[in-house]
């Protein structure tokens, strides 16, 4: 794998009307508990999408809800095509199911926790970035 983050040729242009919101921060900084929290009070609106990040690492707090795979079972997933994102970060592989832009084409809003180094590389990707303080 690599550290730079690396996003298919398929993300290269605004797919909206959707949104997709990047959380971001150190490691323990509550991005699940903040996420948890949002994803319960949402849960009855079917336009705010939480997916489910793809690691290889088992989860770390009771707040995460990542889908578990093996090294091998990621890298036979990206070589299919089933990521929309994916970065590595401590030694582990990360990545965002490609399902989120039909999501996303669909007009929902997609909220997902990313490694903040994605940040720049969506904005290259994606005309609709918009950074917020």
């Amino acid at each position: 794998m690599t550290d730079a983050p690396t996003i298919p040729g398929h993300r290269l242009a605004t797919i909206g009307p959707g949104r997709l919101i990047l959380v971001v921060g150190p490691s323990g900084a509550g991005k699940d508990t903040l996420i948890g929290l949002a994803q319960a009070a949402c849960a009855d609106d079917s336009g705010i999408v939480f997916p489910r990040r793809v690691v290889t690492r088992e989860a770390s707090s009771s707040f995460e809800d990542n889908e578990q795979v093996s090294l091998d079972a990621f890298r036979k997933a990206l070589a299919r095509g089933d990521f929309t994102i994916h970065w590595e970060a401590h030694g582990h592989c990360y990545a965002l199911p490609r399902a989120i832009d039909e999501d996303i084409r669909a007009g929902r809003i997609v909220i997902a926790n990313v490694s903040r180094k994605m940040i720049d590389a969506m904005r290259r990707a994606d005309a609709d970035v918009v950074k917020r303080h």
